[in-house]
């Protein structure tokens, strides 16, 4: 886990480099990460809920992260509670 990891800079090609370009191009398969600054708070539950699903549920990382936005949203879609954890997102090997 990479704190800020999505947050890139315009590469000269007009591209978005950042740290998960990174951990990429050093081998990573994939990199979970978010786009925006979330408190330990609301990221502890996400990563419980993803690794769960992941590691213990035998889940593929896509549908890990999609199950884990569903149960975290259990039918709020207020601005308020999308802002805890909507930045997070899974790069690479979806599998």
């Amino acid at each position: 886990m990479a704190c800020l990891a999505g947050l890139a800079r315009e590469g000269a090609g007009g591209d978005a480099l950042g740290l998960d370009w990174a951990f990429l191009q050093a081998g990573a398969a994939s990199l979970l990460s978010t786009h925006w600054e979330i408190g330990w708070e609301y990221s502890a539950p996400v990563l419980k809920v993803f690794y769960k699903k992941w590691l213990t549920d035998k889940r593929g990382r896509a549908a890990a992260i999609r199950e884990t936005m569903l149960e975290l949203l259990n039918g709020n879609s207020s601005p308020q509670s999308l802002q805890k954890w909507a930045g997070f997102s899974l790069t690479g090997d979806f599998r």
